[in-house]
Order: structure tokens, then C-alpha cells, then sequence
């Protein structure tokens, strides 16, 4: 079966993490179990692009480590194209730990270094198809993007391909109760 006959294809570019969440109402201070989850925005959205009945790819990179084998592993299960996923073998894939308890959520973000940080323009361009979904996000951490955006936007142009931003913008009352650390 062809890719048009699948629907459209898209790529989503961006950061994938491993969650680990504290049951509900656990402190991840006194728990001995946590759920492991994938997480990202635009896995999220390429996910979503999937289920509703199109084909999606994801253009990111995961360290080559236990986690980085289970975001490809759990994410080519859903359907996803995880070509365009660099394995890097000097960089961890990165993490999230979670908690939720009386209504507030705190999320510490490990992710300083991960191999996603390193994502370029030039992996972008070619190891993509058809429109591109990006968040301010995966701009904010990958500095050879951020750096290179005139040169990413030229490429996606000159190749009539269109660019898809999520400013990933939350308004204040969303974000109440979220402490967002970067270590």
C-alpha cells in the first residue's frame, strides 16, 4: 500500500523524552514505582496526525541507551516512521520526571545535553518529508536550529514544503502549580 492511499504525511521534528511519573498523589521523593511514558510535543502531534487517519514521521534524536531504544520501540509500535531518529551515541536521550498531587503538577526537565539538543537544519532537510511541525520548544533547546532558522525556512521553501509552529504558548491559568527546570 502507498503513502497516498495511507493519507497525508507530515514530519514532526522535535524533542522525545522518557516521563517518569509518580502514581497520582505520590511525591517522587517517598515512591518506589514509577510509570514510564513517552513523552514530546510533537510526538504528541504526530501521534494525533496518525489517529486521525494520515501518516507521520518523526526527525528528532535519542541517545543510543536503554530509554532511546524504548521512545523508538513504543513510537514505531504506534505507527510512526522513526527514520529520520538519529541514535546519538555521546548524548542520553532526555527525561522528565513527573508528580501530581491536590491538583498541581510539577515537572522537572533532564534534558540539558540530550541528543536533541543537538538536532541541525541540515538533519531537518533531509531527513523529512512533506510539511513540518515544529514547536518553539524544539527551537529553544536545539541551538543549531535555533541559530539556523533563516536557513531552515529557505530549505522548506525552496522544496514548496510548509512549516507547521507551535509557540507551544500556555497561558498563565494553565500553568499554575508547574515548576519547569532544566538541569
Amino acid at each position: 500500500m502507498t503513502a497516498d492511499l495511507l493519507g497525508p504525511k507530515l514530519t514532526a521534528v522535535g524533542e522525545v523524552l522518557i516521563s517518569l511519573q509518580a502514581p497520582t498523589g505520590a511525591d517522587l521523593t517517598n515512591t518506589d514505582t514509577l510509570q514510564v511514558r513517552i513523552a514530546g510535543a510533537e510526538a504528541n502531534f504526530a501521534a494525533a496526525f496518525i489517529r486521525a487517519g494520515g501518516t507521520a514521521a518523526l526527525c528528532s534524536a535519542v541517545g543510543q541507551d536503554p530509554f532511546g531504544d524504548q521512545v523508538l520501540h513504543r513510537l514505531a509500535g504506534f505507527g510512526m516512521d522513526v527514520s529520520g531518529v538519529r541514535r546519538d551515541p555521546d548524548r542520553p536521550t532526555g527525561v522528565m520526571l513527573n508528580q501530581r498531587s491536590a491538583g498541581e503538577r510539577q515537572v522537572f526537565y533532564y534534558r540539558a545535553g540530550s541528543a536533541a539538543t543537538a538536532l541541525t537544519v541540515d538533519q531537518v532537510l533531509t531527513e523529512s518529508s512533506g510539511p513540518v511541525a515544529i514547536s518553539g520548544v524544539t527551537f529553544a533547546i536545539a541551538a543549531g536550529l535555533r541559530e539556523g532558522v533563516d536557513d531552515l525556512l529557505a530549505g522548506l521553501r525552496s522544496a514548496h514544503r510548509d512549516l507547521v509552529l507551535d509557540v507551544n504558548l500556555r497561558p498563565s491559568g494553565q500553568c499554575a502549580g508547574r515548576h519547569h527546570r532544566n538541569r
